[in-house]
């Protein structure tokens, strides 16, 4: 059996490797080709999202790499992450109140009802409640987005952190500052100027890679059971590099079957 002494080697490397392999890959992502951008986010969309011209926002005439739904869920998650990481001090591990909870529920709820109506369609024996439209599509996805970041962060500084405060990420400041950020949102895919779709497009991407990468590392760390064991940013470096390397296998492998599958139906 081997001692301490001659395990702790052993895991440091094994804790190396993990980061390292994750740069790999995204740096191979970047290098191959196409090499634009823009080009690069859609490839990102590819295999999470039907990407449907009929059921997504044209910016600047460009169509952005997510469907309405889905740039709604993502923004609003990219929008919620960043009002709760630019107004807390510390990373909380506490829930939003109960009120806040409640509110969110209710734009999740919102997400189903719309969801639900738009596939009626579908099924001629399945009447409507509304006419579905793109900005309403927008509307809910950026409730859930939202409803998704505020669950996120504190399960996520929760499972990570060996301490961390019993405070909520959505605090007041944060509550306050949301609404403008959320409509200024709405407002850049819905009205905005040419020059946001890259900004758009490449923010779009980076947050699905970003919460995949999250949700993905918190289910190594649970398996592995490493939770509650991270100390300083190597820790978290450690974690969303697993869930980067995990996130790059399952987008490849939906982004393959989506290929067979339409190369089979042409």
């Amino acid at each position: 059996m081997p001692d301490a002494a001659g395990t702790a080697p052993h895991r440091q490397a094994r804790s190396r490797l993990v980061p390292v392999l994750a740069a790999v890959v995204f740096v191979v992502f970047l290098a191959a080709p196409p090499r634009a951008l823009a080009e690069k986010a859609w490839q990102v969309g590819y295999g999470l999202c039907h990407q449907q011209p009929d059921r997504s926002f044209f910016v600047g005439g460009r169509q952005l790499p997510l469907c309405a739904r889905d740039t709604g869920t993502y923004l609003g998650a990219a929008v919620t992450l960043l009002c709760m990481l630019g107004t807390s001090r510390r990373l909380g591990t506490s829930l939003p109140h109960p009120w806040v909870l409640a509110v969110l529920a209710l734009g999740g709820a919102f997400f189903v009802v719309d969801g639900m109506n738009s596939y009626a369609g579908a099924f001629p024996f399945l009447p409507r409640l509304y006419e579905p439209d793109n900005r309403l599509r927008l509307l809910s996805g950026l409730m859930l987005g939202t409803a998704m970041a505020a669950a996120l962060l504190p399960l996520f500084n929760y499972t990570l952190w060996r301490s961390a405060p019993a405070e909520r990420p959505l605090n007041g400041r944060a509550l306050l500052a949301l609404p403008a950020a959320l409509t200024l949102a709405y407002l850049a895919v819905t009205n905005g100027p040419a020059w946001l779709y890259l900004p758009l497009a490449v923010g779009l991407a980076l947050t699905v890679l970003l919460v995949l990468a999250a949700v993905n590392g918190l289910l190594v760390t649970v398996i592995l059971r490493h939770d509650r064991r991270g100390t300083d940013w190597r820790d978290l470096v450690h974690l969303l590099s697993w869930g980067v390397l995990l996130t790059a296998i399952e987008l490849g492998f939906l982004s393959g079957a989506r290929y067979l599958a339409e190369t089979a139906l042409r």
